[in-house]
């Protein structure tokens, strides 16, 4: 049995729309990969672009399920009250809660044709920022063009020397002193989760790279860490980004 809070799912369900994952955003189709073993419980949704894993650690029997996205608006709330998870043999799941102290019990058959992503691993080292550079990047966020009529002024760049620079063509933003584990000027798609008030934190943001060109952070004191009320656990969002100096050069 897989056990989650129900202010986690309303939380993981605001993130996910704010990167595009779930019924009203660019993958409608997403589910939500349950996993669980003597490392901890993960959470995680994944769309072509961008990655969204939550980490709990301690040690859980072995689970493994998924889910769809909008099983979260079902099961969301505020409180800290339990939502309980049981996979049977069968391939059915039982959720369990309670919605003003009522119980209620949900049945879904788990859908065994969700394909597996390759979930990227996690960066060995970060780059860490204060807790101003979450607020940067939603600064940054208002100042890109959401329909744009030129490559690139949808997107942020993160320069290796600790700028953010967006621009919508008429403006630009400049923002410095911040500290990145990368040399060159790496472009990122204009994200709403990036910066989000969902994630709002007073601890320490660090950023790392994939190998593969990736960048993830987490949201606690997290690796794009900013999810305060998440306590020893953390919130990655890993976002595909783009190396075209030719694109970057339209921000410098």
């Amino acid at each position: 049995m897989v056990t989650i809070t129900r202010s986690l799912a309303r939380l993981l369900r605001a993130v996910l729309r704010k990167a595009g994952l779930g019924k009203s955003g660019a993958q409608p189709d997403a589910f939500v990969h349950v996993s669980t073993d003597n490392d901890g419980l993960r959470l995680r949704v994944a769309g072509p672009d961008v990655v969204v894993e939550y980490r709990q650690p301690g040690e859980f029997g072995t689970a493994a399920f998924v889910l769809p996205v909008e099983v979260l608006a079902i099961i969301e709330g505020r409180t800290q009250e339990p939502v309980s998870f049981d996979a049977s043999d069968s391939g059915q799941i039982a959720i369990s809660f309670a919605e003003h102290g009522v119980p209620q019990l949900l049945a879904r058959t788990i859908d065994r044709t969700a394909k597996q992503p390759a979930w990227p691993e996690l960066p060995a080292t970060y780059a860490e920022n204060s807790a101003e550079l979450w607020s940067a990047l939603r600064e940054a966020l208002a100042t890109t063009d959401r329909e744009p009529t030129r490559y690139a002024l949808n997107c942020l760049q993160l320069r290796g020397r600790g700028d953010i620079a967006a621009t919508d063509g008429h403006h630009i933003l400049i923002q410095s002193g911040f500290a990145f584990p990368w040399v060159d000027n790496l472009l990122f798609p204009a994200k709403s989760v990036l910066g989000c008030k969902e994630l709002d934190t007073d601890e320490p943001v660090r950023a790392g790279l994939l190998s593969d060109g990736r960048s993830s952070g987490s949201l606690s004191s997290i690796v794009w860490r900013a999810a305060c009320s998440l306590a020893v656990s953390v919130l990655i969002v890993t976002i595909a980004c783009n190396r075209d100096m030719r694109s970057a050069s339209l921000l410098s």
